[in-house]
C-alpha cells in the first residue's frame, strides 16, 4: 500500500464536508472509496479504506455495499471478519468498450478481467444537472456465457410480442 492515496491529499476537511448537501457529499464519498480500493488492486479491508479515506466505517460501509452492487467493485469474504474489496478489473480490450443511448437510458459495456475471468460489464448510467454521468446500476456476465443469455433474452421478446 505504498502508493496509496492518504487523508491529506483528499481534499475536503471534516468542517468543509459538513457544509455540503447530502448528495455531493455521497457522490464525494463514493468517489473518495472507489480511488481508495482502485490504488490498492490487491485488495483493501474496510478499516484501511475508512482510515485512509477519513471517512467513518459505517458510512464507509454502507458506501462499499453500494459501489459493489452496482459492480464497481467487488468483495471476497475469507472469513467473518477478513473482507477485501477489489477494484473491478481492467478493461481487457479498450476497442470492445461502447457507449449506447436506448431511449433515454445511457449504456456503457465493456470487456474486463479480473481474477476470476473475462466478464461483459454492463453499467447502466444517468446525467445529473452538470451534465455528468453517474452509475446507477451495474451487471457482470461471465464473456463464456453470453451465447445463453442472448437466447434467453430472444425467448423473453418473443414470449413479451405474443402477450
Amino acid at each position: 500500500m505504498d502508493d496509496t492515496i492518504n487523508r491529506s491529499q483528499i481534499g475536503f476537511s471534516r468542517e468543509e464536508l459538513k457544509k455540503m448537501n447530502p448528495e455531493d457529499r455521497k457522490r464525494y464519498a463514493r468517489s473518495i472509496i472507489l480511488k481508495v480500493v482502485k490504488d490498492n488492486p490487491e485488495g483493501i479491508s474496510l478499516p484501511q479504506v475508512s482510515d485512509i479515506a477519513g471517512i467513518d466505517r459505517r458510512t464507509a460501509s454502507k458506501h462499499l455495499d453500494y459501489l459493489t452492487a452496482i459492480r464497481e467493485l467487488y468483495k471476497r469474504q475469507f472469513s467473518q471478519r477478513n473482507i477485501l474489496y477489489y477494484p473491478n478489473g481492467k478493461v481487457a480490450h479498450p476497442t470492445l468498450t461502447r457507449d449506447i443511448k436506448i431511449g433515454e437510458k445511457y449504456y456503457n459495456f465493456q470487456l474486463i478481467e479480473n481474477p476470476f475471468g473475462k466478464f461483459v460489464y454492463i453499467q447502466e448510467k444517468t446525467r445529473d444537472e452538470y451534465n455528468l454521468f453517474t452509475t446507477v446500476g451495474g451487471l457482470m456476465l461471465n464473456a463464456n456465457q453470453l451465447d445463453e443469455l442472448i437466447l434467453h433474452l430472444k425467448n423473453m421478446k418473443h414470449e413479451v410480442d405474443n402477450v
